[in-house]
């Protein structure tokens, strides 16, 4: 493999849980792929994106700093693990572009 993508996975937090976007803890619900992603760091080749909308997911690492000073719950919740590129988007934007009469 030479890419590895995570598109909405929680990711490990600071304190070594996974937590959703209301602070709750759900490591018991996670495998931890995590690993994957801190390997691929110093694996030639290999590069990594995270792809989320909250900063809890995986590869979102990247943009930590952010998530903890904007996100509600972002010093709990933020992911530590970084990718190599982080692609943020709200689910709001998606439902517009759907339906952009509904949603004005």
């Amino acid at each position: 493999f030479d890419h590895l993508v995570a598109i909405e996975r929680s990711g490990r937090a600071q304190d070594g849980n996974y937590y959703n976007m209301r602070g709750v803890n759900i490591k018991h619900l996670v495998d931890p792929i995590d690993d994957l992603f801190i390997a691929a760091q110093s694996i030639p080749g290999v590069t990594t994106t995270g792809i989320g909308d909250g900063g809890n997911e995986l590869g979102m690492g990247k943009v930590k700093e952010k998530v903890k000073s904007l996100m509600p719950k972002g010093d709990l919740i933020a992911c530590d693990v970084a990718a190599d590129s982080a692609v943020t988007a709200g689910k709001d934007a998606l439902r517009r572009s759907r339906d952009p009469l509904k949603h004005g």
